[in-house]
């Protein structure tokens, strides 16, 4: 930096003084171009918020499907669905550590979250098998944000 440079009091940027054609001082504002990595949008909080809530929905709803007696009515909606009913607890389990998985990468702005966001909401809706309306939502609203152009370059996609 040269004598006559300075520095922006609003923005940080250098600016440099320098006498033009007129013999007036003007100043010079230099621009860094920087990556939106340092603002996260607010669809990639939103998103780690439903991952959070879709993973609780998920543990609890496993936690409800094969403990609680009383949620026989499930158990005989999904037996129609034959070999489905038993692995149903493991299968929302792995989509609700999936899903807190996702919400770390969503938080941190990691690349691979995007991915394995897109694979969890679907997992997310497709739990509506065994009813379970609120994963149904959950899906859909998490395949919007993650569909938005500032997730997207957030998570340098």
């Amino acid at each position: 930096m040269s004598s006559s440079d300075s520095v922006c009091p609003s923005c940080g940027a250098t600016t440099s003084s320098s006498n033009r054609n007129y013999g007036s001082s003007q100043q010079q504002v230099s621009y860094v171009k920087s990556l939106s990595s340092g603002h996260r949008p607010v669809g990639a909080a939103a998103l780690t918020g439903l991952a959070v809530i879709g993973a609780v929905n998920a543990f609890l709803s496993a936690d409800a499907y094969t403990f609680i007696p009383g949620v026989g009515v499930l158990k005989q909606f999904a037996s129609s669905f034959g070999a489905l009913t038993s692995f149903m607890p493991y299968f929302l389990a792995l989509v609700g550590i999936l899903s807190l998985g996702a919400a770390y990468g969503f938080i941190k702005g990691n690349h691979w979250s995007w991915k394995v966001g897109m694979v969890t909401s679907v997992l997310e809706a497709i739990t509506i098998i065994t009813p379970n309306l609120l994963g149904l939502a959950i899906g859909v609203v998490s395949l919007y944000f993650l569909s938005t152009r500032s997730v997207k370059n957030w998570l340098r996609k």
